[in-house]
């Protein structure tokens, strides 16, 4: 029985080894008959080691165990040295050497017939290698973007740091979410991560500020409504009875850091506390598909809200939002009715004079 053999480390096995494998077999059965066989030799973790200076991603074991599973191949042996493949080809009969294009003429003075065959375009183990390393880097940006939101709102609510940090902290969590969905990096994990972040940063950092000033019964609330809506968003898709946050079509409450930062444009008064903590969780029904959207509209009037205290801007935002709200939602129940003026009337009545 005539014999084909071949080598390769087989790392992160992919299309074009299949093919080089396949092909190998079918050269042989062309030249020796149909009962040819082909036998690979797969390198082992510490010959990678020497001639690579790195290991293999897969153990040898795995690698070994996935090239011996496939149809066309007969028998698999541990390569332990490049110098040793006249030895191998003489211990295992061969007859026929297969290698890739890439190392035409090397295997010559094996002392068989060596045929070298064309790689597969665009597909290699370094090419995969370099995917996954990508891949890396994209989930790795925004999560650095959550990570700076968590320190700017730990450092504010340890008063290492003065409120200006929230501000860095606002364009951190507004990046996170659109670099994830800009390098297409969204996972379940990044979510919640970001949530878990937001807790701190927009619900106890504020509430930290709260009781450094002065009050003590808004501390709590705003804490508690933070981490409340936070959860909602969290695992609102999850809990029974709950209507989903996450991905809602549907305006359900002002956001956390939005809260937060006009709390802080407001002077940090006990009473805008109470009021925007209520219109984390006001249940407007309106459409935000029919509403226009400007990104980074809300964190551009905020921060300049934040260094500028413009007593005619907060009056402005707070009208228009009442009035848009109350336009847009036509279904509202007498109840969400009145919370909704109540709380836009506190806002307004709490507008530094």
């Amino acid at each position: 029985m005539a014999t084909v053999i071949t080598f390769g480390t087989f790392d992160l096995f992919h299309i074009g080894h299949l093919r080089i494998l396949e092909r190998a077999l079918e050269i042989g059965q062309r030249k020796f008959g149909p009962e040819a066989r082909l036998v690979v030799g797969v390198s082992t973790d510490a010959l990678n080691r020497h001639k690579k200076k790195r290991l293999p991603t897969v153990p040898e074991a795995e690698r070994k165990a996935i090239v011996g599973s496939l149809r066309c191949v007969d028998a698999v042996f541990d390569e332990h040295s490049l110098e040793a493949k006249k030895e191998y080809c003489e211990k295992y009969g061969a007859r026929l050497l297969v290698a890739g294009d890439d190392h035409a003429g090397k295997f010559d003075w094996c002392g068989i017939e060596a045929v070298y065959l064309p790689r597969t375009k665009d597909v290699s183990t370094t090419c995969r290698r370099r995917a996954v390393c990508r891949n890396a880097l994209k989930v790795l940006v925004p999560t650095a973007l959550t990570t700076a939101n968590l320190a700017c709102g730990v450092a504010v609510a340890r008063g290492a740091a003065s409120d200006r940090w929230l501000v860095v902290g606002l364009w951190c969590d507004a990046l996170d979410g659109a670099t994830a969905r800009a390098l297409d990096a969204c996972t379940d994990f990044g979510a919640r991560y970001d949530s878990a972040a937001d807790v701190v940063a927009w619900a106890l950092a504020p509430a930290a500020l709260a009781w450094r000033s002065g009050s003590r019964f808004a501390p709590a609330t705003f804490a508690a409504a933070g981490t409340f809506r936070l959860l909602r968003f969290t695992f609102g898709e999850t809990l029974k009875g709950t209507r989903p946050v996450l991905g809602s079509r549907f305006f359900v409450g002002l956001c956390s850091p939005h809260a937060t930062m006009l709390w802080l444009a407001l002077r940090k008064e006990t009473i805008s506390a109470l009021a925007l903590a209520a219109l984390e969780h006001v249940p407007l029904t309106f459409d935000l598909k029919s509403t226009p959207y400007f990104p980074f509209l809300p964190e551009l009037l905020l921060t300049l809200l934040f260094f500028t205290q413009s007593r005619a801007l907060l009056s402005l935002l707070a009208v228009g939002a009442a009035v848009a709200a109350l336009a847009t939602t036509p279904r509202l129940s007498l109840t969400n009715s009145s919370l909704l003026a109540a709380t836009f009337l506190l806002l307004l009545v709490s507008v530094p004079r």
